[in-house]
Formats: structure tokens, C-alpha cells, sequence
């Protein structure tokens, strides 16, 4: 008998900014998809170290404690092959799309700022849970 193979975990963002819209979520474009920026945990990382490394390579941006202003609580997204699980950060720094340090390619094509409404159109399906969740704590606490 074959010993079950170790499930994935990834961890990563929801970002957000206050606009004068009103709450915009940050999503990486994946030539036609949106997404946010998440990946696999390294050896020895712990979710939010992940995380917070996702979000710095795959976006440029440096989420600090303040920024987690609803706290590290986080949202488990699960899937049949992998558990992603969600952070919640705001920020007021801009996005910068960089390559892969590992590939040297770019996973991403670019970022755009989003209402709630659109990320969840233009998302994956497995992570509009996620969006619900982010913007419930939002505007809970904001």
C-alpha cells in the first residue's frame, strides 16, 4: 500500500487600500485570471512566513504587524489537493510585478486595484470565500 501522499499548503494575502471609491482589493493579473499573491510554504516556514515572502516577491509589497490592522487571523481556503490559507493586510504602498527569484520568469502580468464586487467576478472560484471573509472583517472593524 502506497503511504498517502503529504497534502500542499500555500498561504498568502488579501490586500487592500482605502480609496476614494471606497475598499479596493489588490489583484495580480494571471494573463486573464485574477489572483493574489500566495505560494507554497518553504521548508521550515511557518503559514504567515510564507505569506508575508509571497507578498514581497510576488508583489513588492512589505506587509508589516501595523498593516494587519484585523489582526492574523486568517481564512483556510480548502481544497482537494491543497489547503491555501488567507491573511488580511492593508496597505498604501503600490504594487511592483517581479519575476520569480526561483525561475527568474514572471508569474504575474500585472496588478490592478479592485471593488469587492469585481475580484470576486474576476477571481479563481476557490477564492471567493476568502474575498467574503476579507471584506465581513473590513467592514466590521473599519
Amino acid at each position: 500500500m502506497k503511504p498517502a501522499k503529504k497534502k500542499e499548503r500555500s498561504a498568502g494575502f488579501i490586500i487592500v487600500r482605502e480609496s476614494q471609491r471606497g475598499w479596493e482589493v489588490l489583484g495580480l493579473r494571471v494573463w486573464g485570471k485574477i489572483d493574489i499573491p500566495k505560494g507554497h510554504l518553504e521548508d521550515g516556514e511557518d503559514d504567515i512566513d510564507a505569506a508575508l515572502r509571497e507578498c514581497q516577491e510576488e508583489a513588492g509589497i512589505t506587509v508589516t504587524p501595523h498593516d494587519m490592522r484585523w489582526g492574523s487571523d486568517s481564512f483556510v481556503s480548502v481544497r482537494p489537493h491543497k489547503d491555501v490559507v488567507i491573511f488580511l493586510a492593508k496597505t498604501n504602498q503600490e504594487p511592483v510585478i517581479k519575476k520569480n527569484p526561483e525561475t527568474n520568469k514572471f508569474e504575474h502580468d500585472g496588478y490592478v486595484w479592485l471593488t469587492w464586487d469585481q475580484i470576486r467576478q474576476m477571481s479563481y472560484p476557490y477564492l471567493r470565500n476568502a474575498f467574503d471573509w476579507a471584506q465581513s472583517s473590513v467592514e466590521a472593524y473599519s
